[in-house]
């Protein structure tokens, strides 16, 4: 099994937003399936060692630490993304070490015409991607792509017994009627609007907010109008929030307000609420609708869902239960040996 260097920027506790998640479930996965990886970050973060600052991560005892540890080849998780300044500090990174370097790209990415020629020279070996839109840009610019799922703890977010549910609606607080339920960041780009358009409905509306970016209160414009709870401190014991919904809403539309894969569908699945969301990102890709599974388009198709949502039985956990943090790692590495060898 081979020897990964992997880098990534801003790894932190606590880890509460998609990124974090993402990168750290994405090593612990790696090192499940056999992997010797090395960890580094420009924060302090576990045993994983330090990683330069500044925007090239260029430094010398940085650069001796990978030399040292002579890794089979880097593996880039930019928490830009694929953007002209990863691909610049990927390319570096090949001329620092010598090794090949794979990208994963974990956000859409697009690219200016006046730029495609001169990215081509940086490219990295491989891009690993969530969706075929975000391949398709990338093998136009020249890269070399291979698509991958994110995964889920399915021990960890498993549905509750209904004792259970009770007791922790009471722990949080968050009353006895029905819970529709989003975790994410509280900013512009999720959408959250829709979420008050739905408090109508008899449906109290949980919001689980991220601490690791800032608050945009202004889109709770009604605040006192809506039955909304809002929950801004970390809650390390996520799972229970979401073992005391009924379901799970993703309003988002813009590429920029998550991760391509959103983790908070992948956990609320593995926990059996319905998903009501936007076909977001890689979403259509892996799942199909039905069985608790609904695309929604708008407000009004939000609403529609909310309504119709005890006639269908709901088998989201079945539907994600292949997605494993231990079968993406091995995804990756079936990527690295058929494009690298």
């Amino acid at each position: 099994m081979k020897h990964i260097a992997l880098l990534a920027e801003d790894i932190s506790i606590p880890l509460d937003e998609g990124f974090k998640k993402a990168t750290v479930s994405l090593a612990q996965g790696l090192t499940s399936i056999g992997a010797s990886v090395s960890c580094f970050t420009n924060h302090e973060f576990d045993n994983w060692q330090g990683l330069p600052s500044n925007r090239l991560l260029l430094g010398s005892s940085f650069a001796r630490n990978l030399k040292s540890l002579d890794p089979d080849l880097i593996l880039y998780i930019p928490r830009s993304a694929a953007t002209p300044m990863s691909l610049l500090r990927s390319h570096l990174l090949k001329k620092l070490t010598g090794k090949p370097v794979v990208l994963i790209s974990l956000q859409h990415r697009s690219y200016p015409n006046l730029l495609r020629i001169p990215l081509r020279i940086l490219l990295p070996d491989l891009v690993l991607v969530l969706s075929q839109r975000s391949a398709s840009c990338l093998r136009d610019l020249g890269a070399s792509v291979g698509q991958i799922p994110l995964g889920v703890d399915l021990e960890r977010f498993k549905p509750p017994d209904e004792k259970t549910k009770a007791n922790l609606r009471k722990k949080y607080d968050l009353g006895e009627g029905k819970l529709l339920l989003h975790v994410g960041h509280l900013t512009r780009r999720r959408n959250l609007e829709i979420l008050m358009g739905l408090s109508s409905l008899n449906m109290r509306i949980v919001l689980v907010t991220s601490t690791s970016t800032s608050r945009e209160v202004s889109i709770m414009s009604k605040p006192d109008e809506c039955d909304v709870k809002v929950i801004d401190t970390y809650i390390e014991a996520i799972e229970e929030i979401y073992q005391a919904a009924d379901a799970y809403v993703f309003p988002t539309f813009d590429e920029k307000g998550a991760i391509e894969i959103p983790l908070s569908v992948l956990e609320a699945m593995a926990t059996n609420l319905p998903v009501l969301t936007t076909p977001f990102g890689g979403l259509p890709e892996l799942f199909r609708e039905g069985e608790g599974i609904c695309f929604c388009h708008d407000l009004e198709e939000f609403r529609l869902a909310v309504v119709n949502l005890e006639e269908a039985e709901c088998k989201t956990r079945d539907a994600v239960s292949p997605y494993s943090w231990e079968r993406v790692a091995s995804e990756i590495i079936d990527h690295i040996e058929r494009h690298l060898g």
